[in-house]
């Protein structure tokens, strides 16, 4: 029996083992970015669907946000309220506040819609651990905060309670779907890359 060599198989061993390490890390960072847009889309509809003030809406808006961070090889994706940067919408948000009374929602506090505080938090009566193994209630579950004054701060009700998983759901098709067309195009181009 005779042997069959065939020109060129180490060569083509060597990039499918770089295509398996080095470009589906690229890939899938890639992919998952191209699914931050649609599932951000739909945590946008979300909140224009709730009953609440139109200046609130447009606060709860600017702290919609994504984050895609490198974890043990591998790239993890954020959606959702309070996450990522400060974007030029936040910014203008926060110098629009500026010397009125009230805090307005922002990144920082933007729970207090979705769980609500004092009195009609969902978090009632829960704790949590600050540095120094101290416990501490917040006003975000249920505690009573009070000014300089003396006065209650007041509660807020939680407006977006068991909204976001509700958004991720109606989202992820569409971000599937954006994810594989970006492989697509992705592939494509290693390919005329002559990778």
């Amino acid at each position: 029996m005779e042997a069959v060599a065939i020109e060129g198989l180490e060569e083509l061993n060597r990039k499918l083992n770089k295509l398996a390490t080095v470009y589906s890390i690229d890939l899938s960072r890639k992919a998952l970015a191209a699914m931050a847009q649609p599932l951000k889309s739909a945590i946008r509809k979300q909140v224009n669907n709730v009953a609440m003030s139109a200046g609130m809406k447009r606060d709860v808006r600017t702290t919609i946000g994504s984050t895609l961070k490198k974890d043990k090889g591998t790239y993890l994706l954020r959606v959702g309220l309070g996450v990522g940067k400060e974007t030029k919408a936040r910014a203008a948000q926060r110098k629009r506040r500026g010397g009125k009374p009230g805090v307005g929602i922002s990144k920082q506090n933007v729970h207090w819609v979705v769980f609500g505080t004092g009195r009609q938090s969902q978090l009632a009566g829960t704790t949590f651990t600050i540095q120094g193994g101290k416990k501490r209630e917040s006003r975000a579950t249920g505690g009573a905060r009070e000014k300089e004054s003396g006065a209650s701060t007041g509660s807020t009700y939680p407006y977006l309670a068991g909204m976001l998983p509700v958004a991720i759901h109606s989202g992820t098709p569409g971000a599937v779907l954006r994810a594989g067309q970006k492989l697509q195009i992705e592939l494509r181009k290693y390919a005329l890359r002559g990778r």
